[in-house]
């Protein structure tokens, strides 16, 4: 039934990002939710996964029935060949071997046949996100270290931030770049891999003693500088910026990742809640939003594109629309700022 489909594409979001499609505070509001919102992209939620798997949520949990998955079968393979770049050939392995033997439909064995069912759909959606989760490193790959850092200076005045750092050197240290992919979602992912790839630099940086910086504690030797962010000191896991001393390190891509996680949090319904949080400042000092946001419910992510850039100030245009499917965009100015990028103006053009 395409109601299954529907409830199988939200198990499976779930299981994919660790979020329910839907956060709301009442019965009320998350029934209005499923009715009206339209699905969120798991690739926001969880940025390890291809964005082939947006596509396929979306049809799972489309609004009208008949433009979701003919079944849970199907939408398996879709899920799968996304995950995998791949076609799946015929019935989707695990269903097939979940599959009980033709019985009459009657009683005892109808109910048997809708449980087994709904087992074998969540044994998909359960091997999907396994395969997600444990997936290999997508943006090159680190011989892990066996030895660990002995320790992470201490910075004065800020005692809990070695503490901070230690799991996110932990798996700086594995190696397992899709594990920081995951985690540190507040960077960009296409650039996690280069930030953190001279591991033996990030272990010499951070074996110093650290400094207490303006913008919060930082690590650094002669070529690199590791910096927390303040608001990750209230964190169990810190995810902070590794650059490159000799270079500002910014780039287009980092404007962009700051557009697209502004526009989640004032578009809508925050991709990830925790990206609420004003210690992550992305307007810049003094800026005021303005109304050229006003009305404005989705943003396509997949289509920001750098207006005009001089390294210092950078300008990306989004394209936007209403809740009654009207469209336009809309221009983000973004300049220099002390680990990045923030958001200086925002217009609508013309």
């Amino acid at each position: 039934m395409r109601t299954d489909v529907y409830a199988l594409g939200g198990t499976l979001y779930e299981l994919l990002t660790g979020f329910v499609p839907f956060q709301r505070e009442s019965p009320a509001a998350l029934i209005s939710a499923h009715l009206i919102e339209p699905p969120p992209r798991p690739s926001a939620g969880n940025p390890a996964l291809p964005p082939a798997l947006d596509g396929v949520i979306a049809r799972a949990m489309a609004k009208n029935p008949d433009d979701r998955f003919a079944s849970c079968g199907e939408l398996a393979d879709a899920a799968i060949a996304a995950l995998t770049g791949k076609p799946v050939v015929g019935d989707t392995a695990v269903l097939r071997r979940s599959r009980p033997p033709r019985a009459r439909a009657s009683g005892t064995s109808l109910t048997r046949k809708v449980l087994v069912g709904v087992a074998g759909a969540a044994v998909v959606a359960g091997v999907t996100a396994f395969a997600v989760l444990t997936a290999g490193d997508r943006g090159g790959s680190n011989a892990p270290m066996t030895a660990p850092a002995a320790q992470i200076g201490a910075v004065p005045g800020s005692p809990k931030a070695a503490t901070v750092l230690r799991p996110w050197l932990d798996d700086v240290l594995a190696g397992d770049m899709s594990a920081l992919i995951r985690k540190c979602w507040t960077q960009s992912p296409a650039e996690i891999p280069g930030m953190y790839g001279d591991v033996e630099q990030i272990v010499d940086a951070v074996r110093r003693p650290g400094i207490l910086g303006r913008f919060g504690p930082y690590w650094q030797n002669e070529t690199l500088q590791v910096s927390l962010r303040p608001s990750e000191l209230r964190s169990v896991y810190g995810c902070p910026i590794v650059s490159d001393r000799s270079s500002n390190g910014l780039t287009e891509e980092k404007a962009r990742y700051t557009v697209e996680r502004y526009l989640s949090r004032v578009v809508g319904d925050p991709v990830n809640p925790a990206d609420v949080e004003p210690d992550y400042p992305l307007l810049c000092n003094g800026t005021q939003p303005g109304t050229a946001l006003s009305g404005v419910r989705r943003f396509e992510d997949k289509a920001l594109t750098i207006r005009s850039s001089t390294g210092s100030v950078v300008a990306v245009n989004a394209p936007v629309s209403t809740a009654d499917g009207a469209t336009s965009t809309v221009d983000l100015t973004l300049e220099h700022a002390a680990n990045g990028y923030c958001i200086s103006r925002i217009e609508r053009p013309g």
